[in-house]
């Protein structure tokens, strides 16, 4: 999901805690930050972190998950999915 384009489409008010990232999350679906049209949106995967870190309720055990989801959405061959994984579960 990408915040900063949820709030800029309108599709969420201006209050980021009531995202459906905070349900998805509390409802232990796999969720993972993204950039969407990054150029269009002039954002990246940092600030869409600081995003979350500044407005939702969310802490390092919840950026630790959804890195760990977004590598388990690639399209990476399974064995590089799973060196992947591993290297960020350090």
């Amino acid at each position: 999901m990408c915040l900063k384009s949820s709030y800029l489409l309108k599709s969420v008010q201006q209050d980021y805690r009531n995202h459906p990232i905070v349900h998805a999350m509390d409802g232990k679906f796999s969720v993972s930050l993204s950039t969407d049209d990054a150029s269009v949106l002039q954002t990246n995967i940092s600030n869409e972190y600081k995003i979350m870190m500044d407005n939702v309720k969310s802490d390092a055990t919840w950026n630790y998950r959804m890195i760990i989801n977004a590598a388990n959405q690639t399209f990476l061959p399974e064995e590089e999915k799973k060196a992947l994984i591993k290297k960020l579960m350090v």
